[in-house]
């Protein structure tokens, strides 16, 4: 079974130019060295949301572990920390294959 999860950052459009080469050189890379999958991940036309979604083959439980291990891991927490861009808010969403 493969779970996933949406996630929605609000952020300043003016930013989005730097956030793109950030999520995806060092946020994706990250993600993807911790077990994750990187679905997609697109801008609202107004470029304030960031859109994007990571899912690993793991049951939604086992998934949710892995997450909360990725959230106080030293590679999440050193890119947060050297992040150009400050996410205003941020809504997760979990989701599984049915």
């Amino acid at each position: 079974m493969r779970s996933y999860q949406l996630r929605q950052y609000t952020l300043d459009p003016a930013e989005a130019d730097i956030w793109v080469p950030y999520w995806r050189d060092v946020m994706c890379a990250r993600r993807i060295e911790f077990g994750f999958t990187i679905e997609f991940g697109y801008f609202t036309p107004e470029r304030d949301r960031w859109v994007w979604m990571v899912s690993a083959e793991l049951p939604l439980e086992e998934f949710r572990e892995l997450d909360e291990r990725w959230s106080v891991s030293d590679e999440r927490l050193s890119a947060v920390a050297a992040s150009p861009v400050k996410i205003a808010a941020m809504e997760l969403t979990y989701l599984v294959s049915p």
